[in-house]
């Protein structure tokens, strides 16, 4: 199986403390059973602490998070505990692999970086032109390959298609309750006079390639819109929370939740 890795892939290295959106908060920590013994096999006063951290539901470990929703081992300068105290190597397969996605599709194995990822999100729209990419052997491809045909996604930042795209979006599950308010807002608020081309282009072919999985069930012309809307909501939350921001928000909402991409492919 040949890996396939969009062209800011090996780019990618985690901000840790200077990121403004820990990946350590408001997410499950599953934790792997290999890690689980060993956190269970430790002495001292960090073992003891791992201990009483972990919950097991009859199949999984996980850590129990803090009242407001953070890591146990996070601390307050952002850095990880674990990390500090005893290395990379002791890190959960969850943490240590975030955001990094493997999936398989036509015989490739699909490397990516998901954009809920502040700096991944980042790498992404500081590139130029279309997203390339690229096999473990080098060899360079584009997504018009990938798909055997030419591959266009312009946006319609029209009222009409603005409601539109807020109305589909509503019918989903809410990643908190901001998102609910942010959607409504955006009637509000004035269109964008104009946009970033290249940026739209790698964003949607950014969501194109995180989607092949679904190319068999859904068909090229679902995925065309499901990637054309997705852009376009960037761009309206854009006007207020900038680019980034709005691209890694729409990724908490839509990226990891298998659930909110089947109400919008059908919607």
């Amino acid at each position: 199986m040949t890996e396939l890795r969009p062209d800011f892939y090996g780019d990618f290295c985690c901000k840790a403390s200077a990121c403004s959106h820990t990946c350590c908060r408001g997410w499950e920590i599953d934790i792997d059973g290999d890690t689980a013994r060993y956190y269970l096999s430790l002495d001292g006063s960090l073992g003891y602490e791992l201990r009483e951290a972990l919950l097991f539901n009859g199949e999984t470990y996980s850590f129990k998070l803090t009242g407001d929703g953070r890591c146990p081992f996070l601390r307050g300068d952002g850095l990880c505990r674990l990390i500090l105290e005893l290395g990379e190597d002791a890190l959960s397969d969850i943490c240590a692999l975030h955001p990094r996605f493997f999936l398989n599709f036509s015989g490739f194995e699909l490397c990516g970086l998901g954009l809920a990822c502040e700096k991944a999100a980042e790498l992404l729209l500081s590139g130029r032109g279309r997203l390339g990419f690229l096999t473990e052997s080098g060899r360079s491809l584009s997504l018009d390959d990938i798909f055997d045909q030419k591959i266009s996604a312009e946006p319609t930042l029209t009222e009409e298609e603005r409601e539109k795209v807020i109305a589909k979006y509503a019918l989903c599950e809410p990643i908190d309750d901001r998102w609910e308010s942010e959607l409504r807002e955006l009637s509000k608020r004035p269109l964008p006079k104009s946009y970033d081309r290249e940026a739209f282009e790698r964003m949607t072919d950014y969501i194109l390639f995180r989607r092949l999985e679904d190319l068999e069930e859904y068909g090229p012309q679902k995925l065309l819109i499901f990637a054309r809307e997705a852009g376009e909501l960037v761009l309206f939350l854009s006007e207020k929370a900038g680019l980034c921001e709005a691209l890694r928000r729409w990724s908490e909402e839509t990226e990891y939740s298998t659930e909110n991409v089947r109400i919008l492919m059908n919607a």
